[in-house]
Formats: structure tokens, sequence, C-alpha cells
């Protein structure tokens, strides 16, 4: 039993392999590239978010601290009121 194959059929054969293999490949770098792509964006964001972290605990002592100063004014005021109406009475 002998086959004969048309040299035309396996070049075309053999052309179809080459064609899926370069796409394979294709595939595989853009996908790859992706990945690459996506890895950069989340280090971008965590970045971001680490600073955005920081700058947030900074203003909350700073309005911590405001606040705290608020409450000291405030208590010495009362002092001062308890000690003026000490003397009305």
């Amino acid at each position: 039993m002998t086959v004969q194959v048309d040299v035309w059929a396996l070049l075309g054969g053999i052309a179809v392999i080459a064609t899926a293999i370069a796409w394979l490949v294709r595939l595989q770098g853009r996908q790859q590239g992706h990945e690459d792509l996506c890895a950069e964006r989340y280090e971008r964001i965590a970045d971001t978010h680490e600073q955005l972290q920081k700058i947030s605990d900074e203003r909350h002592r700073e309005n911590r601290d405001r606040l705290d100063g608020i409450d000291e004014r405030i208590e010495g005021l009362d002092k001062k009121i308890d000690l003026v109406l000490a003397r009305v009475r």
C-alpha cells in the first residue's frame, strides 16, 4: 500500500501548521503583554493607595490636634464661666 501525496497539498498543510504555530506564539505574546500591563497597573494602584493612606493619616492627626486644642480652649472657658458665676451668686 503506497500513499502518494501531492506536493501542493503537502506544502499547503505545512503552511497551515506554520500559520497556526505563529498565531499561537502571537497569542501567547499578547497574553504575556497584557499580564505585564496589569501587573504594572496594580503596582501603581498599590503605590497610590499607600500614598493616599499616608496623607489621610496625616490629615486625621492634624484634625485631631485641632479638635484637642478646641477642647482645651472650651475647657478653659468653662472654668472662667464657673468662676464668674461663683462670684455672682
